[in-house]
């Protein structure tokens, strides 16, 4: 599992890295938050549909309990802890996927993780 969150990081941060507007300086903080926004958003999803499952509450009202009571306190933390950890974390990956297979395909899979985790907010909570 964490080789899986590893090569994410790695490919969301070469995205960053590689943009000229934003500099390498804040790559890490860019890449933590969307990191950390795509697992808490999978987190929430699975949530919602459980919570409907077992109690019947709709996920907008789950949605607005997850934010207020879980969301928000576990970004401020998470953040923390991601921005706070080593600042040279994607020269370590890059030497480590530099040379993966499939790579292309790899990076598209990870595209479509990060704006499916986005949007299945936007869908449970429009659908419901």
């Amino acid at each position: 599992m964490t080789n899986i969150i590893e090569y994410v990081y790695y490919r969301i941060a070469s995205v960053f890295w590689n943009a000229s507007s934003w500099g390498r300086n804040t790559y890490h903080g860019y890449t933590s938050v969307v990191l950390e926004t795509c697992i808490v958003f999978n987190a929430l999803l699975i949530f919602s549909i459980l919570r409907y499952a077992i109690t019947g509450a709709y996920p907008s009202e789950t949605i607005d309990f997850f934010l207020k009571t879980i969301y928000i306190p576990l970004m401020i933390v998470s953040v923390f802890f991601l921005t706070s950890k080593d600042k040279k974390a994607y020269k370590k990956l890059e030497t480590k996927y530099k040379n993966d297979q499939y790579r292309e395909l790899k990076g598209w899979l990870i595209a479509i993780y990060c704006i499916l985790s986005f949007f299945s907010i936007v869908i449970i909570s429009c659908v419901w």
